[in-house]
């Protein structure tokens, strides 16, 4: 049976609709996250804080852009502003060839973990990744040779912790135990960070 003019008409204006709304959530969730001033802030005075606008921009570009808690990381981090400024868009990439890789699968997670736990660290996830960095709007940007070269950083133990869980001192005082014990393995190049984040199962 065909169906009727109106019929089609009608799904035409439903398809419109849903393509202008999905343009305006992609709009909104590629702007910068200001931080607002009226919400309450648990860690404020906590001298490992990371700045709110750094918190809530670092992981911009990753799926779930979580919110930063800490990281060992000393990359200068900046939000670019201004006509025409580009972000640096974070992406994740897996490790293949580090020489922790052998030693996280013969006990060394199990002890980061009860790091974690001795210091007061709600983690919820742990992970060994790399973010590799490029510029917001890259393939538009290919006379730039800043973003023709995107970054990539160093093997980061990244841990999730459960939102307000964590104090920023925390976390800091579990990854300089972190970065101790892999120094006792002669291994000086990896970073650990937090982000606040929630594990679902699917």
């Amino acid at each position: 049976m065909p169906f009727s003019d109106e019929f089609l008409q009608e799904c035409i204006r439903i398809s419109r609709e849903h393509d202008i709304a999905k343009a305006q959530r992609d709009a909104e969730a590629s702007r910068p996250r200001v931080p607002d001033a009226s919400a309450p802030n648990p860690w404020a005075g906590d001298p490992h804080a990371v700045p709110a606008e750094e918190a809530l921009n670092y992981y911009a570009g990753l799926p779930s852009w979580p919110p930063l808690l800490y990281r060992t990381s000393t990359e200068p981090w900046s939000l670019r502003t201004g006509p025409g400024a580009r972000r640096r868009l974070r992406e994740l990439r897996p490790v293949y060839d580090h020489p922790m890789l052998d030693l996280w699968n013969d006990g060394l997670c199990a002890r980061v973990s009860g790091i974690m736990d001795a210091h007061q660290v709600h983690l919820t996830t742990i992970d060994i990744v790399r973010f590799m960095e490029v510029l917001e709007g890259e393939d538009e940007g290919q006379n730039d040779p800043e973003a023709r070269k995107p970054a990539i950083g160093p093997v980061t133990i990244w841990v999730g912790v459960a939102p307000a869980s964590t104090s920023p001192t925390a976390a800091h005082d579990a990854a300089a135990a972190v970065l101790a014990l892999l120094a006792e393995h002669q291994i000086t190049d990896v970073d650990v960070a937090f982000r606040e984040s929630v594990y679902r199962l699917l």
